[in-house]
């Protein structure tokens, strides 16, 4: 299947504000989840622009196995999948309260990934 062939929708990175920050956004409504090379990418993406800039890549379908374990010390960016967003437009959780616990959770632990069900059984 070619690149073409999987994707459904792109947004590519785009910038907004929350709070006191600037987050670069990318989103992929892919058939495939999204593999760790598109992290690396966008993260390098993320460390080019102003120190105080984070991101926030959302794939609907998810990340693989790869993508969701990635680590890293000061990860400037987190992860969202079509759950999280769910859980949102559901009015379980507020997109401001996600946002906080998944920053939190990637300060604490390096890691970008903090599934929605995870918050929300806390």
């Amino acid at each position: 299947m070619s690149r073409d062939e999987s994707v459904f929708a792109h947004i590519r990175a785009r910038r907004a504000t929350f709070r006191t920050d600037d987050y670069l956004l990318e989103a992929r409504w892919w058939k495939e989840p999204v593999e760790p090379k598109l992290l690396r990418d966008f993260e390098g993406k993320i460390r080019a622009k102003a120190q105080n800039v984070l991101g926030l890549l959302i794939s609907i379908n998810g990340f693989s196995e790869g993508a969701r374990s990635k680590s890293a010390d000061q990860t400037p960016l987190i992860l969202m999948d079509g759950t999280d967003l769910l859980a949102v437009l559901e009015s379980r959780i507020e997109l401001p309260e996600l946002l906080e616990r998944k920053w939190r959770h990637a300060a604490q632990t390096g890691s970008p990934w903090l599934p929605v069900s995870h918050i929300l059984s806390d």
